[in-house]
């Protein structure tokens, strides 16, 4: 049996929040509940947020929005813009493995 070094887990980033709904009241939500080392993604409808969301000054929280969901929503340009990094399908699931746990926002 292997025991994880108690450490490691402590400098792992803590969480991911998955923002899924377009409503900035989610979003202020999701935000207010962030912890430096956090990683908020925006994703389907959600990304159209990325445009009216305040910038993050509070901590250190990444902020990212996926790339082929704003670029289905015509705000790929808009989102670039922005201080939301554009990520890919596959930089979400390294987001994903990275993070000890992962939030869903709806």
């Amino acid at each position: 049996m292997m025991h994880k070094h108690p450490e490691a887990a402590a400098h792992a980033p803590n969480c991911l929040h998955l923002v899924l709904r377009p409503q900035l009241s989610v979003l202020m939500e999701c935000l207010a509940g962030c912890d430096s080392g956090d990683c908020v993604v925006l994703m389907d409808a959600a990304v159209t947020l990325a445009a009216v969301a305040p910038p993050n000054s509070k901590f250190s929280v990444e902020l990212c929005c996926l790339e082929a969901d704003a670029r289905a929503h015509g705000l790929d340009r808009v989102v670039a813009s922005t201080s939301w990094t554009l990520i890919t399908d596959r930089e979400l699931v390294e987001r994903v493995v990275r993070h000890l746990h992962c939030l869903s926002w709806k």
